[in-house]
Formats: structure tokens, C-alpha cells, sequence
């Protein structure tokens, strides 16, 4: 690890461990953070970060419960506690991607003038590619149902209550009944939702081979 990065770490921890904040010592703030990497308790990449602001001392969940929590509330909140910003080259490494590619695939999900963190956590939130790169094209609510146990009336309940659809809903201007199809992320987040990662996987096998055949 670089300087830089050894440095931007030091600047993590020191914001993530304010005066009056809730972790017993370094090691406790450590072990929460690797808690995601190790553990299967959370399979939503979403709730272990909304968990970690709550132990850090960021939010509230007793007063501020996890599903009145929006996309634009968690990025806003980590802008307060780590005001830092970017250049383009920064972004470009952390998406693995270059200035043409970003361009074509990632820049209307994200302002790279010098953006924040909070940006990019809307961007990873929002982005069309899944997390494996595995699909690009939208999912229709139709192909959802080709899961076992996944039929529409009780795929649109689950959905509805699902904080990053509300977000994603009001950032198009449609209604969950006048759209027919949800970026690839969107979906793979819900499934992570609802603790059943897997069946995202297998969704991605189905649609892969209806694409073959």
C-alpha cells in the first residue's frame, strides 16, 4: 500500500472515530469493518455500511430505523463525516475503467468535477453494470418471475419496501406499476435486501441461457 493510500486510511479511521464515538478501541472498529469480509450476517453490502454509521456514531437507528434511510441520506451523511473529494483519474482507477468508458457507461450516474464519496456511494448504489460485471442490459419485472417463488404480485410487495427503489422510482419520475425494467444493480441489491444473494446468481444463469438459446 502506498503512502497516499496509508495516508487516506488514517483519514478513514480518524473520521470514523469522533469524540463520543461508539467503538471501544481501534481493534473494535477493526473487527467490525473485516465483520462484512468474514461474516455471512451481512449479505447486503447496504445494511453493513448503514451499520457501521450507526456504530461510528454518524446516525441513529433507534431514532432514524433503516428503511426510512434513502441512498442521497447515507451519501449525504458520509459527506459530513469524510468531506474529502477526488480528481478524474482517481475515479477512473476505482471504476476500473478510462475517460471514453466512464463517459459511456458511468458519468451520468456520477459528477466527476473533484466529486465526493457521497457521490461515488450513489453511483456504486445505482450503476447499470452489477457488481460482477456480468449484466449490462436492464431486467424486466418478467424475468424476475422466472425465479421459483418469484411471481409478480409477491415480487412487487417485496420490492415496494426496499429503500433503493424508492430512490431509484423517484429519480426517473415513473411509478413501480409504469416501470417494466430495473438496472441490473438494483435488483442484485434487492435480493441482498432480502438476505438471498444467491438467487441473484441464479436469475443471472437464466437470463444467460435464454441468451443462448
Amino acid at each position: 500500500m502506498s503512502v497516499t493510500n496509508n495516508n487516506e486510511w488514517k483519514d478513514l479511521v480518524q473520521s470514523l472515530l469522533p469524540t463520543g464515538h461508539r467503538w471501544k478501541n481501534g481493534t473494535h472498529f477493526f473487527l467490525v469493518l473485516s465483520s462484512y469480509l468474514l461474516s455471512d450476517d451481512f449479505k447486503s453490502s447496504r445494511r453493513w455500511l448503514v451499520y457501521v454509521m450507526h456504530h461510528a456514531n454518524w446516525l441513529n437507528l433507534r431514532d432514524t430505523p433503516y428503511n426510512t434511510l434513502s441512498d442521497q441520506s447515507l451519501a449525504d451523511i458520509t459527506d459530513r463525516h469524510i468531506p474529502n473529494k477526488f480528481d478524474k483519474e482517481s475515479i477512473y482507477k476505482l471504476f476500473g475503467t478510462n475517460r471514453n468508458t466512464f463517459k459511456k457507461n458511468y458519468a451520468k450516474y456520477l459528477q466527476i468535477k473533484q466529486p465526493t464519496i457521497g457521490q461515488i456511494m450513489l453511483a456504486l448504489f445505482n450503476q447499470w453494470r452489477d457488481s460482477n460485471q456480468e449484466l449490462s442490459e436492464p431486467i424486466k419485472k418478467k424475468d424476475i418471475s422466472k425465479l421459483q417463488g418469484f411471481y409478480p404480485k409477491k415480487t412487487a410487495k417485496m420490492l415496494v419496501v426496499v429503500p433503493q427503489l424508492e430512490d431509484y422510482l423517484e429519480t426517473i419520475g415513473l411509478s413501480y406499476e409504469e416501470v417494466r425494467e430495473f438496472p441490473p444493480r438494483l435488483i442484485e441489491t434487492f435480493f441482498e435486501e432480502i438476505g438471498e444473494p444467491e438467487r441473484y446468481k441464479e436469475l443471472v444463469e437464466i437470463l444467460s441461457q435464454d441468451e443462448e438459446a
